[in-house]
């Protein structure tokens, strides 16, 4: 490639590959390093009892306190400056929680953790080692000591959001697999309370048709309001009924079953232990916002749900507002609006440019080399395009010969042209004419025996001696 003069640039290459592969990871599934803490609990305390399929609430008691990775007394609130920022890294670890810890794609919850002295904001909730339960946080006022009686409180709102999004989520991949095929296969995804995310193998991007399709396909199973069943079952006997497993995801020998069922017809049943609306129709509404690749044969959709999806409309709809008032038109008259704006404003364009070529056609200059009449003129700040009307015009002024055109620009870009009529192609080459003005310019470009543009920086007038000098 050096031989060809064409030079890799492996510095940019490496930041956009590593670019491509954060993008390309998800949350949820997977190995993740853990501190040795984490280890050392998993060895002393039994495995966290999760109770939040059932509870919002519930009493507990701490068994560990952790601060900036060390097992702690207790952790206590600093006078009036009681921040997340103030008194290190704190988890607290509870016999059992309502918290779900961020799993399989969903996020942890947030929320409260009270005892009788003192108050810690759970900011976000982990599991370790795949048995200890961890909530991260602060403390906002009081202590909190290790033994601790607690009273749980997550964040209900917040949770009624993300198990509308997960039920969502299912029906996405149903809908997808429905629209596109069997092949498509879940590979990751991630929920909050605001959006979901989901990656999935196909090898092409998804039509606008059939990302509208897909959308109708989950809206109308949410206005069906259908159950959605939750329920454990021995791993084999839930692969076996037709659950849906996720690729390379680890499952114990009981699994939690997630079915949504209109009837005999099974609309989705996969293994999952994450939170679900207790129905469709808890879901709302769902919106497509975006469909991508992240990789190669893989493509990822984010979407909305709710009263996500009523700002997202609201937002738009105050755009289209908006826009109206400044066009003076109804809303349902804007595409026309636009189209004839464009329509006037490439008119105009053009005859802005047919200006500017009468102005530089007045500018042309001839000469004579080996009997063959070449016309060159210098403008300024013309784009390739703007050279190109130009050259399209002279053209028409004067049927043959060689035309030479070059513009300076303002942001120190210089450009050009050259044009050969086809009756002296056989002896002179625009591709080859050209390649004497850009080395002037230290520019790139080329083209055929009858056009070529290139450009780069430097003194047009030298550029255009050169090009002149070399026809031969």
């Amino acid at each position: 490639m050096k031989s060809n003069g064409i030079s890799i640039d492996m510095d940019g290459f490496n930041k956009y590959l590593e670019e491509q592969k954060n993008r390309a990871k998800w949350a949820g599934s997977g190995e993740k390093k853990e501190a040795k803490i984490w280890h050392k609990l998993h060895e002393k305390l039994a495995p966290s009892v999760f109770v939040g399929y059932e509870k919002d609430e519930d009493s507990a008691k701490i068994l560990a306190v952790i601060q900036n990775d060390e097992e702690v007394e207790k952790i206590e609130a600093s006078g009036s400056n009681n921040s997340e920022t103030v008194g290190g890294d704190c988890w607290l670890v509870t016999d059992k929680t309502p918290f779900y810890a961020e799993c399989g794609g969903q996020c942890g919850d947030t929320g409260i953790i009270s005892t009788e002295k003192g108050q810690f904001k759970v900011t976000n909730t982990l599991k370790f080692c795949n048995s200890v339960i961890a909530h991260r946080g602060w403390i906002v006022s009081g202590q909190i000591n290790v033994f601790d009686n607690v009273k749980m409180n997550i964040d209900s709102d917040r949770r009624l959001k993300i198990r509308a999004n997960h039920t969502a989520t299912h029906l996405l991949q149903a809908a997808l697999r429905q629209v596109l095929g069997d092949h498509v296969a879940q590979r990751g995804s991630f929920l909050d309370e605001e959006r979901l995310r989901f990656d999935f193998s196909n090898n092409s991007a998804v039509s606008k048709n059939d990302l509208l399709k897909i959308e109708k396909i989950v809206n109308e199973e949410i206005l069906k309001d259908l159950p959605v069943i939750c329920k454990e079952m021995s791993k084999n006997e839930a692969v076996n009924a037709g659950a849906t497993a996720l690729f390379g995801e680890k499952y114990e020998d009981v699994v939690r079953t997630v079915k949504i069922a209109d009837g005999d017809r099974t609309v989705s049943f996969e293994l999952c232990g994450g939170t679900h609306a207790f129905s469709t129709g808890r879901i709302g509404s769902f919106k497509i916002v975006s469909e991508a690749s992240i990789g190669s044969g893989i493509r990822r959709i984010e979407a909305i749900t709710g009263c996500e999806v009523m700002k997202d409309l609201h937002a738009k709809e105050n755009i289209l507002t908006e826009v109206s008032a400044k066009l003076k038109c109804n809303v349902s008259e804007i595409s026309e609006r636009v189209a004839d704006l464009l329509t006037d404003l490439k008119k105009k364009s053009q005859e802005i440019q047919n200006g500017r070529n009468m102005v530089a056609f007045s500018k042309l200059k001839q000469i004579q080399k080996n009997n063959v009449t070449v016309y060159s003129v210098v403008v300024e700040d013309f784009s390739v395009q703007d050279l190109r009307s130009l050259n399209d015009y002279i053209k028409n002024k004067h049927k043959d010969g060689i035309i030479m055109i070059l513009s300076q620009n303002d942001d120190g870009k210089s450009i050009v042209v050259v044009s050969v009529s086809p009756d002296l192609q056989k002896v002179y080459n625009a591709g080859a004419i050209i390649k004497f003005g850009l080395a002037e310019l230290n520019g790139k470009g080329g083209g055929s025996a009858l056009f070529a543009q290139g450009a780069g920086s430097g003194n047009v007038e030298a550029a255009l001696n050169a090009m002149c000098e070399n026809i031969g």
